[in-house]
């Protein structure tokens, strides 16, 4: 661990949500939304990453005091019950073994569903969650990362032209969505807007691997 962020494995991830996954609902979308990100860091910049759960303050001492890589049961306690749900942070992506210097290297995301859950699936119901998210929230240096699931078609460029650029609070915003091809492989597709400074284009990114989330 490193400060208030406990790091796992996508190793670990995978055998969480394959013995105690529920799909759609609990963490599991959060958890694939990180694996990816990390797959995305990695190949973006060359190195090996790890993800970092958020912990609350009160269980501080029991991982201090373990110094061990999590069990998969441990990290169910970690993502289920020890996290800290009231906060910004969803997840952390930080290279391996940069928290065990004296300065932590790691990107913080705000994760957020899109589509499922929604009335309006399309532009104009990604706009109106958008502006919703703008008004809650304050300046940080967290990434917004909107993970398409169940959407009615989404015009990126038109929500990027939608965005008030100088008082988003996040640095960036990502968009993530998945398919499988007919050979089984997960194609990811990525799209990035930079509302912080001073544009807000739509550029978009492929990257294809196999993930074998479940």
């Amino acid at each position: 661990m490193h400060g208030d962020y406990i790091y796992l494995d996508d190793k670990t991830i995978r055998l969480y949500i394959k013995k105690y996954g529920k799909r759609l609902m609990g963490k599991d979308y959060e958890l694939g939304a990180a694996i990816i990100l990390k797959g995305f860091f990695e190949i973006e910049n060359g190195f090996d990453c790890v993800v970092g759960i958020k912990l609350n303050p009160k269980y501080l001492k029991y991982y201090e005091k373990n110094s061990k890589p999590l069990t998969v049961d441990e990290a169910k306690d970690l993502i289920e019950i020890h996290n800290e749900e009231n906060d910004l942070v969803d997840v952390a992506i930080s290279p391996v073994g940069s928290f065990y210097g004296k300065k932590n290297v790691a990107w913080i995301f705000q994760l957020k569903r899109f589509g499922h859950f929604q009335k309006e699936k399309d532009t104009k119901g990604l706009i109106h969650l958008l502006s919703k998210i703008q008004k809650k929230y304050t300046k940080s240096s967290a990434i917004l990362v909107i993970f398409f699931d169940g959407h009615k078609g989404i015009n990126l460029e038109k929500t990027a032209r939608s965005i008030y650029i100088t008082g988003f609070p996040f640095s960036k915003i990502m968009f993530i969505n998945t398919n499988k091809n007919k050979d089984g492989v997960w194609k990811i597709h990525i799209g990035e807007i930079w509302p912080n400074y001073g544009y807000n284009e739509y550029n978009p990114r492929k990257l294809v691997k196999k993930m074998f989330l479940l």
